[in-house]
């Protein structure tokens, strides 16, 4: 073999064990890729699980909302039935106020003149009284 041979030769091995070398980095790199890439996914399915439990928990906020909002609406309803219904009682209860003063301004009335009439009998038993001692001191 000559010298140039020779020389070709390790220049030949000495870049088979740059490609060597750089296959092994490669390689070593590929790995690493291929662990992040692991990685990335196990980190979008976990993302992806929270995402879909999240939405199940909104679902489930948005039905009990509603269902607390159907509820709310029905309460209102009632109170206003309810408040409808004690206000015919305080209306009620007005004229019954309303009707007992006049009542008792009749009675007030009545006793009035039967008071009257009471201080005139004994005006009358009184007169009678004295017209009955004289009579009976004759």
């Amino acid at each position: 073999m000559t010298e140039l041979e020779t020389q070709l030769l390790r220049i030949i091995e000495e870049q088979q064990q740059q490609l060597l070398q750089q296959q092994a980095q490669l390689q070593r790199q590929q790995k690493t890729l291929d662990t992040v890439q692991t990685k990335i996914i196990e980190t979008l399915s976990a993302q992806s699980k929270t995402i879909e439990s999240d939405q199940k928990s909104l679902q489930q906020a948005q039905k009990s909302l509603a269902t607390i909002q159907k509820q709310f609406h029905e309460l209102e309803r009632s109170t206003a039935s309810y408040t409808e219904q004690i206000n015919g009682k305080v209306r009620e209860m007005s004229q019954i106020t309303a009707n007992n003063e006049e009542v008792l301004e009749r009675i007030s009335t009545v006793q009035n003149s039967v008071s009257s009439q009471v201080v005139k009998a004994q005006q009358n038993l009184l007169e009678t009284s004295e017209i009955l001692k004289k009579i009976s001191s004759r």
